[in-house]
């Protein structure tokens, strides 16, 4: 058998088909599939397929609530415009990410303006969307400089103190088989400390940083003093209130031929209070304000009961 027709004809249809848009589709892969933006001002750009792309836009989870998109003389137009009328993309949200995407004939350009957030990278998904198939550019961005807290507040006369529940905190039994009155030791203040909580009521504050006079009581009344402690936001916190001896033992008498269980109890003293604190972005300068309530829980006496 003779291949050489079926190898002619066979160039014959190449040669025809490859001129066929219907047939044959240009590739569509981005030059790359991650961006990764070294903080705030950091810039990257990637090549793209413009052509046959439909629409642009991030993948993200309920809505587009914070995204932007402008057209090439920069007026505002609607997130799921054609992308032929996309020039950029625009992301901001409260607080602390704001970010740009360009678009620009086969190129993609990715600025990010500010990043705030401290633990973790931020993650993103830009879908271009071809209509028989979609690629995916994820962007990734390192943190940059931080939330800083412009003012701390709340009102030293509003303080609403209560006693807490008395907790124990240490418990001692001890069987005296002797002739001899023995001695047992109780630790009231060891591993004892006061605790300070800051819920805010916007989320976006969690995790931030702010100076804070914690309220001490002095046995009469709480008291406000003018050195201010680093605090974060809804993060546990505590303290060794001015005071309190860690090292205190009491000594409780065992009569011979007797078991003696004695515990001691600390007694907790709170109050609490509204605050008002304001940040500010170092890049862009937006500044942001939240409300939220401080509790601070201060151990301040004991009580040795024999049981």
């Amino acid at each position: 058998m003779s291949i050489r027709p079926i190898i002619a004809a066979a160039i014959v249809v190449l040669a025809a088909t490859s001129c066929n848009n219907d047939v044959f589709v240009k590739p569509t892969a981005p030059s790359s599939c991650e961006v990764v933006l070294d903080g705030d001002g950091s810039r990257a750009s990637i090549k793209f397929q413009p052509s046959g792309l439909q629409h642009i836009y991030f993948d993200v989870y309920g809505g587009q609530s914070g995204f932007t998109y402008y057209d090439r003389a920069g007026r505002e137009i609607a997130v799921n415009s054609p992308a032929k009328d996309v020039a950029r993309i625009s992301f901001s949200n409260i607080a602390m990410v704001a970010f740009d995407v360009y678009i620009d004939g086969d190129k993609l350009t990715f600025e990010c303006v500010e990043n705030t957030v401290q633990t973790n990278p931020m993650n993103f998904s830009l879908r271009l969307d071809y209509g028989f198939g979609t690629e995916i550019v994820h962007l990734t961005l390192m943190p940059g400089q931080p939330m800083e807290c412009t003012a701390f507040s709340y009102d030293t006369n509003a303080l609403n103190a209560y006693e807490e529940v008395a907790r124990v905190t240490d418990q001692v039994t001890l069987h005296n088989e002797s002739s001899l009155t023995q001695v047992m030791e109780l630790w009231p203040y060891l591993n004892v400390f006061g605790s300070v909580e800051l819920t805010p009521e916007e989320t976006w504050a969690k995790g931030e940083n702010v100076q804070v006079r914690i309220p001490y009581f002095n046995g009469t009344e709480w008291t406000v003093p003018e050195i201010a402690t680093g605090l974060t936001i809804y993060r546990d916190y505590t303290f060794t209130p001015a005071g309190i001896d860690w090292t205190t033992r009491v000594k409780v008498d065992v009569p011979a031929m007797s078991t003696v269980a004695a515990q001691a109890v600390v007694n907790y003293y709170s109050v609490s209070t509204q605050f008002t604190a304001t940040f500010r972005a170092p890049v862009s300068g937006r500044e942001f304000t939240t409300k939220g309530i401080m509790k601070v829980t201060q151990p301040f006496d004991y009580e040795i009961q024999v049981l």
